[in-house]
């Protein structure tokens, strides 16, 4: 009958009604669970914002108060790294086979010179390559320049003077310049060199001497010249 088709119709819509409730609440709790979730990523995501936020500000108070001088002594000391290699490499090519003694000298440079290992072989280098275009051997360039190198320091010592005046003076040596060496007492002349040659023994007219020969006259005659001063920066 019609009644009963109206019966049978009514339960199936509530069957689907049920089924589609029981859809909606599964979702709905998708949905909440979900929700859940965002909302816990967001309160996580301002909880790491703050803290983003402190360390970005402990970390500019820490790049300006400590990073930054960290960064500029490891700049310097980068530096100096990079000048002592580079002075060691000079010193290897000029003194070749002698370098090995020039760089087991400058170990101790700061002690006895107050002169850091790269302004020492700095200078040695400087003087050790004059001394070898002038002519003289390895050994003996070397042991020239060593001894030339701690005689600024004494010199500038002794005299009051700034280092890099006392090593121009010295350079004279080479040179035959005489006037800057005068700042320290020392009268480098022609006649004076000819006749302190005489007083060591030496017969060789000073002008008929080659240019080493020169130079080892011009070394000995400083030296000699300078004994005063000689340790001097040691000694004080």
């Amino acid at each position: 009958s019609l009644a009963e088709k109206m019966f049978d119709v009514e339960k199936e819509i509530e069957k689907t009604t049920a089924s589609i409730r029981k859809c909606t609440e599964a979702e709905q709790k998708v949905i909440d669970k979900t929700a859940a979730v965002v909302k816990k990523l967001e309160e996580s995501g301002n909880k790491f914002e703050k803290t983003g936020d402190k360390i970005n500000k402990v970390g500019n108070k820490i790049t300006l108060g400590v990073t930054t001088p960290v960064i500029a002594a490891g700049a310097a000391i980068y530096k100096y790294s990079s000048d002592l290699t580079e002075a060691e490499n000079e010193t290897k090519e000029v003194f070749k086979n002698m370098s090995g003694d020039v760089l087991a000298w400058s170990e101790t440079s700061l002690d006895k010179m107050g002169m850091a290992r790269s302004t020492a072989l700095d200078a040695v280098s400087l003087y050790g390559g004059m001394a070898t275009a002038m002519g003289l051997t390895r050994k003996k360039a070397t042991d020239m320049s060593k001894s030339l190198t701690e005689l600024s320091v004494d010199l500038a010592s002794f005299h009051n003077t700034s280092l890099d005046q006392a090593s121009t003076a010295l350079k004279s040596i080479f040179t035959g310049e005489t006037e800057t060496l005068k700042n320290y007492g020392i009268v480098m002349t022609e006649a004076n060199l000819k006749a302190y040659a005489l007083s060591q023994g030496i017969k060789t007219n000073y002008t008929e001497m080659t240019q080493a020969e020169k130079v080892q006259l011009r070394y000995n005659f400083v030296l000699n010249a300078s004994k005063d001063a000689i340790g001097d920066y040691e000694r004080n």
